[in-house]
């Protein structure tokens, strides 16, 4: 039974319209995959990383009655929301001592030993009731929507965001708000791994350091970046983020695009 989590793909602005069926709310949290497999073993999979999931199920009720009644050979994709694990905690040490957990289902892989190709949002339904679990709100007959108009749903509801799919297999497409900011990239700082670029340190024109940018490159463009890295500093940049920290820091900055219309000047306040 080879479980793997779905490969998501941004809806930006300049991105060809992704082809879905539905969508669903997105919420905050570790994707990850809950699995029990023909044998009983319990276990988590974030990214690359299998956690035994036994000894945090005996510590907490509502996994454990969760996990007592799935069937074995079942695996299921959700987000995964440990207290005081953020999205780079270390979570095979959190879930040692972690005091609650909850997991919201997205989709069913396999079920009973059985590949889930296609399941209605009510059999799903269902399913994952019988382990006290529910699944986000489900949003139909979107299909024709605008990005705009999916945006403007988001934000009326309050919610993060709306995760577009057609089916696992195929991966699936997120929407989110984002704000942006225009700021001077003040210096070029090196990838961990070696002779390459690891991010962009960016700020103000006089120097104050507001965020360090080190995604959002797309492909080929840390590698074009690199090339380029003498003549960066000065350069005015686009930064996309979610929204601001309690202390005004910028929640999951990315990189959006040059301004080439803008001049460090411009860049002279943080708003």
């Amino acid at each position: 039974m080879v479980a793997t989590i779905p490969k998501v793909e941004s809806w930006r602005p300049d991105a060809d319209r992704p082809v879905f069926r539905y969508a669903e709310q997105k919420l905050d949290g570790r994707r990850a995959i809950l699995r029990k497999d023909t044998t009983g073993d319990l276990t988590f999979k974030f990214r690359k990383s299998y956690v035994d999931m036994w000894p945090t199920a005996r510590r907490l009720d509502s996994l454990f009655d969760a996990s007592c009644e799935m069937p074995y050979g079942t695996a299921i994709v959700g987000e995964a929301h440990i207290p005081g694990v953020n999205r780079s905690g270390d979570v095979p040490a959190a879930l040692q001592t972690a005091s609650g957990w909850a997991f919201t289902p997205l989709s069913l892989l396999f079920w009973d030993g059985k590949l889930v190709v296609d399941m209605s949002y009510e059999t799903l339904t269902r399913r994952v009731g019988v382990l006290g679990l529910e699944l986000p709100e489900r949003v139909d007959d979107t299909m024709r929507w605008s990005r705009e108009d999916h945006l403007t749903y988001i934000e009326e509801r309050g919610w993060e965001g709306l995760v577009l799919k057609l089916a696992p297999s195929f991966g699936w497409w997120k929407l989110k708000p984002v704000e942006t900011m225009d700021l001077v990239v003040l210096s070029v700082y090196v990838h961990e791994h070696g002779d390459k670029l690891g991010g962009l340190v960016c700020g103000l024109v006089d120097g104050t350091e507001i965020v360090r940018v080190g995604g959002g490159f797309g492909k080929g463009g840390r590698e074009a970046l690199w090339d380029v890295r003498e003549g960066l500093p000065g350069t005015v940049i686009e930064v996309a983020y979610e929204r601001r920290a309690a202390n005004g820091s910028l929640l999951f900055p990315r990189f959006s695009r040059t301004r080439e219309d803008k001049a460090p000047e411009d860049c002279h306040e943080a708003t």
